[in-house]
Order: C-alpha cells, then sequence, then structure tokens
C-alpha cells in the first residue's frame, strides 16, 4: 500500500500564533490618511497555505499586499491543536508524497521541521468479529481490490455521455463487488480518504484524473504548523480575525467588506475554501459569472473527520502503526492510527469517511466515543478502559470551510478545477486545492496554486 492511496489523514491552536499576528495588525502599507485605502495593493482572502504562499511570492516581487483572514489564526485547514496537551493536526497531517519535487518538502527543510515516516507494512486488519486478518487473505483481497480499479480506470476512459457514480460504475464492473471481502473496507478506508467524498457521490469519469508525488509520506510529532515558520516575514500583512461578507469589483479595482470594516486595492486573490464559496455567505458585486457558479455548484466538499481517542494507558501493541476493522458501515471508524509509535501519548486517531464523515459532524463527543470504542472492544477485548480525552473535528460545521476537502463529485471534470481559476472581470483571482487539478485536496496542491497566482498578478 501506497501512503497517498491507504490514508489520507492543521495551525496554530489560540492567537498570538508563531507569526506573532494579532486580531487587527497594522499594516505599515496603509494610506495614513484612509487606513482601509489600499492603492495599488492586493488584497488576499485568508491565511491559509495558498493565501501565504502566494502573498510571499508578491512580496518578493516588491508587491505589496494585505491578508484578511476569518480566523483568529493563520493556517486555514492546516491546524495544530494543542488543547490535549500535545500537539495535534486537526486537518492536514501529512506530507503525500515526500519526494524532492514536493514543495512541501522544501519548507519543511527550510522550517527545521521534525518529520517522522510512516511504516505502511506495519498494519493490522481485524474482521468484523474482531478477528485478526491472515496476511494471506488480506494480501489477495488487496490484489482484488487494486483489480477493481484497474478496470475502472479503464471503464473511465469508455464512458461518455453522462456522468455515473463511482459506485454504479463498480457495480458494471462486477456486480456485488462492494460485497466481496474487505473491498467495502479498502474501497472507504483507501478511496474514499483518498479522494474525500463518499463512493456514492463520486464521479466515475473523473475519480482517478488527479496526480501524486513519489515517495513514503511523513507526518509531523510536533505539528504540521512548523512550516509557517518561513512566512513569518508576512506577520505585518496579515489582519486577523476580519470575516469577508462582500467582494465588489470593477475595471479599475477592487473592495472587499469584512465585518470591520472596508478595504480597496488593485487586485483580490480569493483563497477561501470551496465550501465557504457553496455556502453563498460572501456576496459578490457584480454576481460571478454563470459557468465559474456552475463549477462551484458541481463541485463538492468531502466530509472526512478525525476522532482523537486517549487513555490512561496503553492498551494495543505500541510499535505497530496502524490498524483496521471492517466495520458492516462504510467508512464508521474503519482505521485507527497510533500515535504511540511517535508520541509519547496513550492515543489512537480514527476516522469518520464517505457518508459517515458527514454524520460525525452532528454527534456529541459522548456518542462518537461510544461508538469508536465498539470496534476497539471487539479487536482488544470488553476490559480496555474508556478513553479520558476525546478531540473532534467536524469539519463540515466549521463556518470558514464547511467541509474537509474537495472532490470530483458527479460531473465535475478535471476541467472544472482547471477552470476554476480563471481570472474574473481582470480584478478577481482565485486559489486554494479546489483550483489545482492536478494536485487537488492536498496541502501541496493549494500551495502550488498560491505560487501560480502569485506570479500571474504579479505580471499584471
Amino acid at each position: 500500500m501506497k501512503r497517498r492511496d491507504a490514508l489520507k489523514l492543521g495551525l496554530l491552536a489560540t492567537t498570538g500564533t508563531l507569526l506573532g499576528c494579532s486580531k487587527d495588525a497594522t499594516d505599515p502599507n496603509a494610506n495614513p490618511n484612509n487606513p482601509t485605502s489600499y492603492d495599488n495593493q492586493v488584497i488576499i482572502l485568508g491565511a491559509g497555505i495558498s493565501g501565504l504562499a502566494a502573498a510571499q511570492k508578491l512580496a518578493e516581487k516588491n508587491i505589496k499586499v494585505l491578508i484578511l483572514e476569518g480566523r483568529d489564526r493563520i493556517g486555514g485547514r492546516i491546524w495544530t491543536d494543542k488543547s490535549l496537551g500535545f500537539p495535534f493536526d486537526m486537518g492536514a497531517g501529512w506530507i503525500h508524497g515526500p519526494s524532492a519535487a514536493n514543495p512541501i518538502t522544501k519548507l519543511a527543510a527550510d522550517a527545521g521541521a521534525k518529520t517522522y515516516l510512516t511504516d505502511d507494512g506495519s498494519f493490522s486488519l481485524f474482521d468484523r468479529v474482531g478477528k485478526e486478518v491472515e496476511g494471506s487473505v488480506f494480501g489477495a483481497a488487496n490484489a482484488n481490490y487494486n483489480g477493481l480499479l484497474a478496470q475502472m480506470n479503464a471503464l473511465a476512459n469508455t464512458l461518455t455521455g453522462n456522468d455515473i457514480p463511482f459506485s454504479q460504475a463498480l457495480n458494471q464492473v462486477r456486480n456485488g463487488a462492494l460485497n466481496e471481502q474487505f473491498i467495502q473496507w479498502m474501497m472507504s478506508s483507501y478511496l474514499e480518504f483518498d479522494k474525500g467524498g463518499p463512493i456514492e457521490n463520486l464521479s466515475a469519469k473523473n475519480w482517478n484524473t488527479d496526480d501524486k508525488f513519489e515517495g513514503k509520506d511523513v507526518l509531523f510529532p510536533e505539528g504540521y504548523e512548523q512550516i509557517f515558520k518561513n512566512f513569518s516575514s508576512l506577520t505585518p500583512s496579515i489582519k486577523l480575525s476580519h470575516t469577508v461578507t462582500n467582494i465588489a469589483y470593477t475595471k479599475d479595482g477592487v473592495s472587499v467588506t469584512t465585518d470591520k470594516g472596508t478595504f480597496t486595492g488593485k487586485h483580490c486573490l480569493c483563497t477561501l475554501p470551496l465550501g465557504v464559496l457553496k455556502k453563498g455567505d460572501v456576496k459578490f458585486s457584480p454576481d460571478l459569472p454563470d459557468d465559474k457558479k456552475a463549477i462551484i455548484n458541481r463541485m463538492q466538499m468531502g466530509g472526512v473527520n478525525k476522532v482523537v481517542l486517549v487513555f490512561d494507558r496503553t492498551f494495543w501493541n505500541p510499535t505497530q502503526q496502524y490498524y483496521g476493522y471492517d466495520n458492516q458501515v462504510k467508512g464508521k471508524f474503519t482505521y485507527f492510527l497510533n500515535l504511540r509509535t511517535f508520541t509519547e501519548v496513550h492515543g489512537l486517531v480514527t476516522f469518520g469517511f464517505g457518508n459517515y464523515g458527514y454524520e460525525i459532524d452532528k454527534m456529541s463527543n459522548e456518542q462518537i466515543s461510544q461508538e469508536a470504542m465498539i470496534p476497539l472492544r471487539l479487536m482488544f477485548g470488553n476490559n480496555i478502559p474508556n478513553p479520558t480525552k476525546v478531540l473532534v473535528t467536524r469539519w463540515g460545521n466549521d463556518k470558514f470551510s464547511y467541509g474537509a476537502y474537495s472532490f470530483g463529485n458527479l460531473n465535475t471534470t478535471y476541467e472544472d478545477f482547471e477552470n476554476f481559476s480563471k481570472s474574473v472581470g481582470g480584478r478577481i483571482h482565485f486559489a486554494g486545492e479546489h483550483t489545482s487539478a492536478k494536485y487537488r485536496a492536498t496541502v501541496h496542491g493549494a500551495y502550488l496554486s498560491g505560487i501560480r497566482e502569485g506570479e500571474k498578478i504579479a505580471t499584471l
């Protein structure tokens, strides 16, 4: 198993971040006679990795920028939470394919970030009654899964006319394939995790049109937030806790209204997540073109969520990296990451994938804990303790993202991801993982989209 295929598993937990931003930092580039006038500047909406990358690229070319961020921290869906007493990445967790070609590899190295190479082979799968599956049985199921994906790829190249859901196409390849041994588990724990959305909604035509970097994935024992040390020079240009409500544009410039005031400039780079644009809380004046709105309507946000369970002791093998459980409910706590392999924490991280990921948004911590303990007791016995601490992500409820990451929904095309980045009126530009056709749903995709837009705007 490659890590990117098998797993897809966040910034600063409080105000007073690594960058030292305040909730209303004073921008020395502002017009002193009008603090909200930013002539000759680019206004960047969002201080996630794409916005910061674009700002840094523009700053290198001596172009003034102002970054407006709705959260009280930078990073967006890169968020290292420390509320449990140790750093935990609520959103992005890995560098997927940490080859030299991956720009996040260099960011991590430049920041001196500690990384940990995950061991994909350190893994055990348990069946529905809690019995560990023999390696030969798992290997046969994995070969079957890979064969089905190859057939799905072949089918995608022959589909004409209307798109169909991945799950429907799977039945065309082999009727009832999802009921074959461990195939449902793999379709969820591998594919739905990787792509972000449920196979019932995933495009059969375009489910696998993105690309990846090579190499075994690494994570950050001390948190993904470390990479933001590279952007410390941008501190004066960032205003936190500024929620955007309106983006107006003319042939001459832009005007961005937030809950704290209005800011003007020559260009606006919108890195707001797809989920925020779909929600419609941010208005464009004039309205976005119909083709842009159609893309926003077609594309969807995945509901992958994480659940951290901390115990008073380790009752599992502390040296084994991953555990799988073939849950009857697709996507329901089917995968467990062992924190003990790279920290001193007696903790396991489990996930909600596909449609079950969306369900987690509606559940309480107590409900989630009870449900997550069912497979663990089947796997490790009824006498194991209950968790002492529980942390849940619920990305679908986050008003600054409304979902985990974008995916190739039914009727969404490769070109939709490409065309999302097209400017509107020569003044409004777009970046973010949802504008990266090749590397969508990844940190490196988001970062590269920011570099792309920064370079483009610098020539205008």
